[in-house]
């Protein structure tokens, strides 16, 4: 591995720890494969959307819209269609 990759982790690692200090929570973008502690969160919300247990969001790296099933403490990818979780 070279020193530089090893720097980008590390830089990645601490940018994700004090996104967790602030947000005491991150999740990955599916589309991506980005957590979002490393490119400053998802860029837009849409709370409630397409039913009022989900959520969409789009990725502050990719731009990609994804569907969240929000089922209270916890989120999961949801199919874009239909709003249900994906298996």
């Amino acid at each position: 591995m070279s020193i530089w990759t090893k720097i980008k982790l590390y830089a990645e690692k601490k940018e994700q720890e004090a996104w967790m200090q602030k947000h005491h929570c991150d999740q990955k973008c599916p589309k991506c494969n980005t957590w979002q502690g490393n490119c400053n969160g998802w860029s837009e919300v849409i709370r409630n959307d397409p039913t009022p247990m989900n959520d969409k969001t789009k990725c502050g790296k990719c731009n990609q819209w994804t569907t969240w099933f929000d089922f209270g403490m916890g989120f999961t990818v949801a199919d874009d269609i239909t709003g249900e979780p994906l298996k």
